[in-house]
């Protein structure tokens, strides 16, 4: 830029030059114009050269914001497809485990049709051999959180239906434990491991009206969710997420229902 502009002002220079040097040959009115004249031709020579320069700075500038605006939009769609990528985990997780209630479900089907097909089969799958008495019934001797236990042990075993007989003569025998709202959320799992999805609905909404304080409420909601979806009830299962997110924003149960309610969108 500065080499063009020397270029330009030297013949000018030179000429102001001679015209000072030999103002003998010209009067001074003539003289004084000629200065006046390349002045103001420097002076717009830097001004244009100001111009210059500035158009080349916001040239920059916009070169550097367009850069800025596409990584921001780069980022944010990698942000888009991780969230999504992260709600179709749920889901295929929610499926897996849907999927190895059922197997486990089947299973156990299996084995108790062999089971009634052996002689001297008729014991409960809730009681010892020989026709001895529950084990919640025997655990009752030993205080409440044998009792719990014993139901629970059925429970983890894959034995639902005598989780569900054990923890509901759990809560006959102690109604006002600080664990009766966990045996009502067990016995509302069993029924969904059952596939029995409105006993389980029932069961975990006894448990919402009856302890709405305890801990076990957002897990609930949850489950009756989960179970209106295996019911086909759709508008009622968002409804039910939805609820769940608004009281319990900060529950694990509500983590998991946002990233449910995102995928299905």
């Amino acid at each position: 830029m500065m080499p063009r502009l020397m270029k330009r002002l030297f013949p000018l220079v030179l000429l102001a030059y001679a015209a000072s040097s030999q103002a003998g040959l010209f009067d001074d009115t003539e003289a004084r114009k000629m200065i006046a004249d390349l002045k103001a031709q420097i002076e717009q020579l830097r001004q244009d050269n100001h111009a210059m320069r500035d158009r080349l700075n916001q040239l920059e500038t916009r070169v550097d914001n367009l850069k800025v605006s596409n990584l921001v939009s780069q980022l944010d769609a990698q942000v888009d497809n991780l969230n999504k990528l992260n709600g179709q985990l749920e889901v295929l997780q929610y499926n897996i485990e849907q999927t190895q209630k059922r197997q486990k479900d089947l299973y156990i089907d299996l084995d108790s049709r062999l089971r009634a097909l052996e002689p001297n089969s008729g014991a409960d799958a809730g009681t010892g051999s020989g026709g001895e008495k529950p084990l919640v019934t025997v655990a009752k001797a030993e205080g409440d959180q044998a009792a719990y236990d014993a139901a629970f042990n059925l429970y983890k075993m894959g034995n639902y239906q005598g989780a569900v007989s054990g923890f509901r003569e759990y809560l006959k025998a102690y109604p006002e434990s600080k664990l009766a709202p966990n045996a009502q959320y067990w016995i509302g799992m069993s029924q969904s491991a059952l596939r029995d999805y409105k006993g389980a609905i029932v069961s975990q909404q006894k448990l919402i009206a009856a302890w709405a304080d305890a801990s076990k409420v957002p897990d609930a909601m949850f489950n009756i969710a989960a179970n209106q979806l295996e019911l086909g009830e759709k508008k009622a299962a968002r409804k039910t997420l939805d609820d769940l997110v608004a009281k319990y924003p900060v529950s694990t149960a509500a983590d998991k229902a946002k990233r449910l309610l995102a995928n299905s969108r």
